[in-house]
C-alpha cells in the first residue's frame, strides 16, 4: 500500500518504532536484486561511490576485521597489531559519523575532503565542550 507510488528500491525500516505487528496469510514476491549493489558499498544513501582508508588501531582491530564493510573491501595488518582498512562507501555523512564513533582508535587517510570535515567537526566539538567546561554560551556553526 503506497497510495499509488512504487516503493523505493530500497527499502529501510524503522523497526524500533513499529509498535503492533499483525501476522497475516499474505504472500509476496521478493525482489530480484542479483543487478542491484545494495549491500556492496558502506552507507544505506545512495551518492556516487568514492574510496575511505581508515588506520585502526590494535584495540580496535579486531572488531573492524570480523566485519564486511563493502565487498571490495582489503586488510592490511601491521606489525603492531593494527590494521588498515580500505573500502567503497557511498554516504560521506555515515562515514564520518562511523569515523568519529571510533574517537582516537580511527585515523582517516583517504579521502582528503573526508579529512577536512572530520577536522571541522572535531574542532567543533572540542569548542562546545571547551565552553561548556568554562561556562561560556554555546555558539554552533
Amino acid at each position: 500500500p503506497t497510495g499509488g507510488r512504487s516503493a523505493p528500491r530500497d527499502l529501510f525500516l524503522a523497526v524500533h518504532r513499529m509498535l503492533e505487528l499483525t501476522p497475516t496469510d499474505r504472500r509476496f514476491a521478493p525482489l530480484d536484486d542479483t543487478d542491484s549493489d545494495t549491500g556492496d558499498t558502506f552507507g544505506l544513501a545512495r551518492e556516487e561511490p568514492f574510496r575511505v582508508v581508515v588506520d585502526f588501531i590494535p584495540k580496535a582491530a579486531m572488531y573492524i576485521s570480523e566485519r564486511i564493510w563493502s565487498r571490495d573491501q582489503r586488510i592490511t595488518r601491521h606489525k603492531d597489531g593494527s590494521i588498515t582498512l580500505t573500502f567503497t562507501a557511498t554516504s560521506r555523512p555515515e562515514v564520518i559519523a562511523w569515523i568519529l564513533s571510533f574517537g582516537g582508535e580511527a585515523t582517516l587517510r583517504e579521502d582528503e575532503a573526508l579529512i577536512i570535515e572530520i577536522e571541522q567537526q572535531a574542532t567543533c566539538l572540542l569548542q562546545l565542550h571547551h565552553n561548556v567546561t568554562r561556562k561560556l554560551p554555546l555558539k554552533r556553526p
